[in-house]
């Protein structure tokens, strides 16, 4: 996320995104940045489901394939 503080734009908060920096706060635990992500994408207007899909990948690999 920092390194794309630089470009971040928002409809809702507009000028005052700069107020949201930084948008994970240093030196917390990786559970503490997930959450600190998960609570800007929410707070833009996201619901949960959609902001978690984003942040958490699908599973891939040969156990995941499509079989029909």
């Amino acid at each position: 996320m920092h390194a794309r503080q630089s470009v971040l734009t928002s409809h809702v908060f507009g000028s005052n995104i700069n107020k949201l920096f930084p948008i994970i706060q240093p030196g917390v635990s990786d559970s503490a940045a997930l959450d600190n992500a998960v609570e800007l994408i929410t707070m833009s207007g996201r619901s949960l489901p959609h902001a978690m899909t984003i942040l958490i990948p699908e599973a891939w690999g040969a156990d995941y394939r499509y079989v029909s």
